[in-house]
């Protein structure tokens, strides 16, 4: 589970000091050296001992000459070679230079695309992203690639495009020295090349986005955690599944991590932290009454189809997902379809395979997260940067078939086109 709170009292607790910083990061990562391999399920099964120990001790003799933000990619460096995608720490969030190029991109089935940019620069608004600093695009992702854990395609292209505004990454990759502005070129819909230099922005500024003709339903509700519509069709009902989580997953949560929040916040904030999660508790709402309503309309309606929508779903509590699922299989007069996509990540991945093994037709991409993969995440706090550390305590062998991957039955993937006219191809495909 990702918690918000977390980081912002992660975020408090971080030393404003450059020197700080390095005496608190040389002792808080010789604490990492030794209490990661502990912790984790199996932490060498890419990377070795060996190199996992001298990358680390690497970063402790060079950190008093090396930038506090060069430590922390380098840091994340090392966990991207770990190749665990659930063993994680807060990089982005700790980094002291927060200038980002003030656009937003999506790669879609024909490219990397500039979807929103700031007034100054809006003539770049709806290129294919073709160089920044005259370095092509290709080599842009081969190098910030480093900084995922490359378990298949379909997490790069959703990874990358979050990574590549952050203009700390340019410096340390050696693309530019300048700090401050950038040469982005794209080419626009006539075929035109543009190319300007974007100053990068450390604060929010308001951005020019794309004009999309009739946003698709399956667009529209992706911030909720799980919802339905009829409206698609007479015989259809959509489901999107965006979370696995809701009222009991939290409930269950606290019951089962009293003792490691107590511990590891200590008295004041645990109280904080404890009054964060009955808050959640309250305003999240309850799948299992969500599920039932489901049921209902299975029951009572005329529906020949059901579709449960996963593109979204970055994980959380498979269980419940799986009840759910297994579920629905239990109305054979229904016909069942999954959408899947570079978004399904986890649990998501674990519910795909719950859809498979119930007969469901899978639509879309394939899935950012692996069937086989490691998960159950816990965490610990290094005792002096009070940065919290993910890692995986379990190993989920879940398919001989799928191991890096789950694919759709049918490819539907959305190309440039769609997203501009509004269209999802995989709901096309169902009401066609």
């Amino acid at each position: 589970m990702k918690f918000n709170f977390l980081i912002f009292l992660m975020l408090l607790y971080l030393p404003t000091n450059s020197q700080i910083i390095s005496k608190s990061w040389k002792s808080d990562i010789k604490y990492l050296k030794d209490t990661l391999p502990q912790k984790h399920k199996n932490l060498y099964f890419k990377i070795t001992p060996t190199e996992f120990n001298n990358y680390l001790d690497s970063l402790i003799n060079e950190m008093d000459t090396l930038q506090h933000d060069n430590f922390i990619i380098s840091l994340q460096e090392l966990f991207a070679k770990i190749g665990d995608s659930h063993t994680t720490f807060f990089w982005k969030g700790i980094l002291f230079n927060q200038k980002l190029i003030p656009m937003k991109l999506e790669w879609f089935s024909d490219g990397i695309y500039i979807i929103e940019i700031n007034e100054e620069n809006k003539s770049l608004l709806g290129c294919k992203l073709l160089s920044i600093n005259n370095v092509s695009i290709y080599e842009l992702i081969n190098k910030f690639q480093k900084l995922i854990v490359v378990d298949n395609d379909a997490i790069v292209k959703y990874e990358l495009p979050q990574i590549l505004n952050i203009g700390e990454l340019y410096s340390y990759f050696k693309i530019s020295n300048n700090t401050d502005t950038l040469l982005i070129t794209g080419q626009n819909s006539n075929g035109d090349i543009i190319s300007r230099k974007v100053i990068l922005v450390n604060k929010s500024t308001r951005m020019k986005s794309i004009k999309i003709k009739n946003i698709p339903i399956s667009f529209k509700n992706t911030n909720k955690l799980f919802w339905y519509s009829t409206n698609l069709s007479d015989s259809l009902l959509f489901v999107q599944y965006n979370q696995c989580t809701g009222k009991e997953v939290w409930k269950k949560y606290i019951q089962l991590n009293k003792r490691q929040i107590r511990d590891t916040y200590g008295f004041f904030l645990n109280i904080i932290f404890r009054t964060y999660l009955d808050i959640k508790v309250l305003a999240t709402p309850s799948f299992e009454k969500f599920a039932n309503k489901i049921y209902k309309k299975l029951n009572k309606s005329s529906i020949k189809e059901i579709v449960v929508d996963l593109r979204y779903n970055g994980g959380g509590s498979s269980m419940q997902g799986t009840i759910f699922i297994d579920s629905l299989s239990k109305f054979p007069k229904v016909k069942m379809y999954g959408l899947i996509g570079r978004k399904t990540f986890s649990s998501g991945v674990i519910n795909a395979i719950d859809l498979k093994n119930n007969n469901a037709v899978l639509l879309g991409e394939n899935t950012g997260g692996m069937a086989n993969h490691y998960g159950d995440i816990k965490y610990f706090i290094l005792p002096n940067t009070r940065v919290q550390i993910n890692y995986s305590t379990k190993y989920f062998n879940l398919s001989d078939k799928y191991s890096k991957t789950i694919f759709p039955d049918l490819i539907l993937e959305n190309s440039f086109k769609d997203y501009v006219n509004g269209q999802d191809p995989c709901l096309n495909y169902l009401i066609k």
